[in-house]
């Protein structure tokens, strides 16, 4: 097992998730101040609804990287290219239906969902240019299960960096000479999926040479292998999008366009959490695979448990410097808008993330064991509880934005803290202990570090501007990772890590 290339991917996908988050971080204020509150929220809205196609894509494209990478390590060649040539035939069609389906929406957007008159042309063709930029990445899925294969997520996210790089660019770039549109985005978004479809297949052709995709290989048995596995993961998608990915879509229906924008603001934080989420527990997939193929089902739970460990560190650690200094923040980032209300809704909606993140690595237990029936099953009953549940919010309470986030949370919570690791020991075949063992130590290093983080802003004050409180954010995360960091890798690797950096510094 190559830890050293494990952490390495984790810093790389980490850079480009940072870059995404700097993207945002200068993005979001801009066009709320030049286009509004409400254009922010349709930027959010276009890749929301776009995600919703997902739930089709996911029953063909969710098992490809097992089954490709498993055929392929394995050393069944003929299979392993079967398998290549299926997927990328089958998402160049879905592709081309994406198009088609997106065309019809976007010319009906004013008709299906409120858009301010001022807004129309825009919105529209930030649709349209959104559903295209879809079915780029559609195409990239096959070229990307190399990275799996060859267990190379490392130079993969390399050329993720490249690619976010790009878009950053092609945004200031609009921006800043011409007249701000909220399409830039997407026009953005479309160059950087492309940069990725290119850079993989690349990358592809250079590390497995017997990557082929002659339409000659394509399988109808593996079509409806992949479909067949996967459409529970895809029922497992609507189940995700009733528990969460309405939430805009309801906002703008039943609430108000700038309702839907605060809530844009607290979903587009929950993204930059579920990214870190990915960022941390992704590189640990291909062990995953490798060690599941090789029957070695210890390693398989201790890697999954050190991985719940990482994640939870990352996730309660930005939880908790929000928690001390989000309200500072948006005073500095978004100054006019109603701080509270969206620091809340912010709140709530990461708190969503903090109960998922212990339990997150072990997800990718459906995947490698192929039993994703049960928690399909509860997703979606969970999401038609969360829909109903803020039916009832929003009718016969005051609670107004608040119905929509809080119901997710209870939901989330319980299927989080009850069903999946249920379920996973079960899967695993492992007393359910260890896993509760990890959520157990995901909630003490989060109240830890909240309370540190609240007694360190007691200690110095208010911040005073950026300089102040990125300085003390940083000092946060300094103090809460050297009390924290012992408790997920173990004091002896520390003095280990350490014992060889002070040889290297000394020779």
């Amino acid at each position: 097992m190559n830890r050293r290339r494990t952490y390495k991917t984790i810093i790389i996908t980490g850079l480009y998730t940072l870059i995404g988050l700097a993207m945002h971080f200068f993005l979001t204020p801009y066009i709320i101040n030049n286009i509004g509150i409400e254009g922010n929220g349709f930027v959010t809205l276009s890749k929301t609804i776009t995600s919703y196609i997902t739930i089709v894509s996911t029953a063909f494209n969710s098992f490809a990287a097992r089954f490709i990478a498993i055929s392929y390590n394995q050393g069944q060649m003929k299979k392993y290219q079967s398998f290549c040539s299926t997927v990328f035939w089958g998402n160049v069609f879905l592709s081309l239906m994406v198009l088609i389906l997106g065309f019809l929406f976007s010319y009906f957007a004013d008709i299906l969902i409120n858009i301010p008159d001022e807004l129309i042309r825009d919105v529209k063709l930030l649709f349209l240019l959104t559903f295209l930029s879809f079915s780029v990445n559609l195409i990239s899925t096959v070229y990307s299960t190399t990275a799996y294969v060859k267990n190379r997520l490392d130079i993969a996210n390399i050329i993720r960096v490249f690619a976010y790089l790009v878009e950053a660019l092609i945004v200031l770039l609009l921006f800043c000479v011409f007249k701000p549109h909220i399409w830039y985005v997407s026009i953005a978004t479309l160059l950087s999926y492309l940069c990725i479809l290119f850079g993989f297949r690349n990358l592809t052709f250079k590390i497995t040479p017997e990557f082929d995709v002659n339409p000659k290989n394509f399988s109808v048995r593996y079509l409806k292998d992949l479909f067949f596995n996967g459409i529970w993961n895809s029922l497992n998608s609507l189940g995700n999008t009733l528990n969460s990915g309405l939430d805009l879509l309801v906002s703008n229906l039943f609430l108000s366009v700038i309702g839907m924008g605060q809530i844009a603001i607290a979903k587009s934080f929950n993204t930059i959490m579920s990214a870190t989420l990915s960022t941390m527990s992704t590189p640990f997939q291909p062990v995953y695979i490798k060690m599941y193929a090789e029957n070695k089902s210890e390693n398989l739970i201790s890697e999954m448990c050190f991985s719940s460990k990482i994640c939870s560190m990352a996730i309660c650690l930005i939880f908790s410097v929000f928690i001390a200094f989000g309200k500072d923040f948006f005073n500095l980032w978004i100054p006019g808008q109603d701080i509270n209300t969206i620091y809340w809704l912010c709140v709530i909606t990461l708190l969503t993330c903090v109960i998922e993140s212990p339990v997150f690595p072990f997800h990718y237990t459906y995947t490698l064991t192929l039993k994703n029936r049960f928690p399909c099953i509860i997703t979606i009953v969970g999401g038609l509880f969360n829909v109903i549940g803020m039916y009832l919010l929003l009718k016969f309470t005051n609670l107004g934005v608040y119905s929509i986030v809080i119901t997710t949370l209870v939901v989330m919570g319980v299927i989080e803290l009850i069903t999946n690791p249920i379920y996973i020991s079960r899967c695993l075949k492992v007393n359910i202990l260890r896993i509760y063992k990890q959520i157990f130590f995901s909630s003490i290093i989060c109240i830890v570090e909240v309370v540190i983080c609240l007694l360190f802003k007691i200690a110095v004050g208010k911040p005073s501007g950026w300089l102040s409180i990125i300085t003390d954010g940083f000092f946060c995360v300094l103090i809460c990772s050297i009390l924290t960091l012992p408790l997920v890798l173990g004091i002896k690797k520390i003095i280990s890590f350490l014992n060889v950096l002070m040889a290297k510094i000394m020779t």
